[in-house]
């Protein structure tokens, strides 16, 4: 019989000790999840021995002051998009949270007024379960078209993730404690950022106080590994956040074997180029023995898939923010937005995200590069083939697309360039 049925341990009594702020973790031994990450990939990060901690007492699942916590600057995974993030003040307090749910609301149903979508976004009535338009008809043979409605852009969609987790919050409890660490007087959100926004929102929404505090283990420090364990459980982590997870645990690699340093994130003005540090393959490959604990950690097998999403590290920014906010896949932007032109990546990524409804007026800055590319097509039919519309435009899209290959291809590339002259020149 094992200890755990020796002492009658059910999930009763897990709850009635969290009912007294703290509740003993269910693996034998004091064993934890995270404990198990840190041995797997062989990290120490937060714990001086991974290994030497099984034996030590369980760790407490402590229920925590929402107000108390706050989220991690570089978690790969934003359950907050761009397009609203600039109104959240940092603050974790009811008031701040307050504000900024109200105005992501706002966002929301401004950008359903532009779809001509009547209706307000019914969070009140999602909340509490009850009908609401996406689920008229549903009974009807139209129950997908009513569901799946192509017409939800991307702050309804990122709210909508948020508000659908605090619906099942609400009905059946969290199920699975969000990890926090040690923050100066604050708490630091290592894993379940979504899960502490769902607590937010429903301490707005609903009287009473039974959603101030969240269930949390408290770890020694925020672990990027034990983050990228728990993210890559999950299918719907998009192309963005894959990059800034591989990013993150390069520089890890990279820190420990080569004795590299980085800059901070608040170095930079943009996010993404915090991430970017390790974007050059060349100057920054990844570590000899450390290829197979780095695929085991984004949960890949296919190394080539590395290369890709260094690739995505060098995004033009404005394509960067866009496919994080509307969560396209790698292999969505890899067909679809990926050139070997920066300008025309950007073109493709702005095209996309306006027939995404992405809000126009955060594409204002970039939408005379469609118009260029309009007039170029135009007049390029009316174009006569010469040396000076070799040397504009075909010359340098021929440098650029051999400049960024790999040294091999270049190389053979280059050769047959020449082949090419000398045949031409024998002509």
């Amino acid at each position: 019989m094992s200890r755990r049925r020796q002492r009658g341990d059910n999930p009763d009594d897990i709850l009635g000790d969290l009912g007294s702020n703290e509740a003993e973790s269910p693996f034998e031994s004091g064993t934890t999840a995270s404990d198990f990450a840190d041995a797997g990939y062989g990290t120490s990060i937060g714990h001086d021995d991974p290994f030497a901690k099984l034996g030590r007492n369980r760790e407490k699942i402590h229920l925590t002051q929402i107000d108390a916590i706050i989220p991690n600057a570089t978690q790969p995974r934003r359950a907050i998009p761009s397009s609203v993030r600039q109104y959240w003040s940092g603050l974790s307090d009811a008031d701040s949270m307050a504000n900024f749910f109200q105005r992501w609301l706002e966002e929301v149903n401004l950008e359903r007024r532009e779809a001509d979508i009547k209706e307000s976004f019914p969070l009140d009535a999602l909340l509490a379960g009850e009908e609401t338009p996406r689920t008229a008809n549903i009974q009807d043979e139209d129950e997908l078209e009513q569901i799946n409605d192509k017409r939800t852009g991307a702050k309804e969609a990122s709210l909508m993730r948020v508000v659908d987790l605090a619906t099942t919050i609400k009905r059946d409890g969290l199920i699975n404690p969000i990890s926090i660490a040690q923050n100066g007087r604050l708490w630091e959100i290592e894993t379940g950022e979504r899960r502490w926004l769902a607590y937010q929102l429903l301490n707005w929404r609903i009287s009473g106080d039974d959603w101030q505090k969240i269930p949390a283990r408290q770890v020694d420090g925020v672990s990027i590994w034990r983050q990228s364990t728990e993210n890559n459980t999950r299918a719907d982590l998009n192309a963005i956040a894959k990059a800034r997870q591989f990013a993150l645990l390069l520089m890890d690699v990279r820190k420990e074997k080569e004795g590299d340093q980085f800059q901070v994130h608040t170095a930079f003005d943009h996010e993404q180029d915090y991430y970017a540090q390790v974007a050059d393959g060349n100057q920054y490959r990844v570590p000899y023995g450390t290829g197979e604990k780095l695929i085991n950690a984004m949960g890949i097998s296919d190394v080539g898939q590395l290369r890709h999403l260094r690739r995505l590290l060098r995004l033009p920014q404005i394509v960067w923010t866009v496919a994080d906010d509307l969560n396209w896949s790698e292999n969505f932007i890899q067909k679809n937005i990926l050139s070997t032109d920066d300008t025309e990546t950007t073109r493709n990524g702005i095209r996309q995200a306006l027939k995404d409804r992405y809000p126009g007026y955060l594409l204002e800055d970039y939408l005379h590069l469609l118009e260029a590319d309009k007039s170029s097509k135009s007049s390029s039919k009316n174009d006569k083939f010469t040396y000076k519309t070799f040397s504009d435009g075909l010359s340098d899209k021929v440098y650029n697309f051999i400049q960024k290959m790999p040294k091999k291809d270049k190389q053979r590339a280059i050769s047959h360039l020449e082949e090419m002259i000398e045949s031409l020149k024998s002509d």
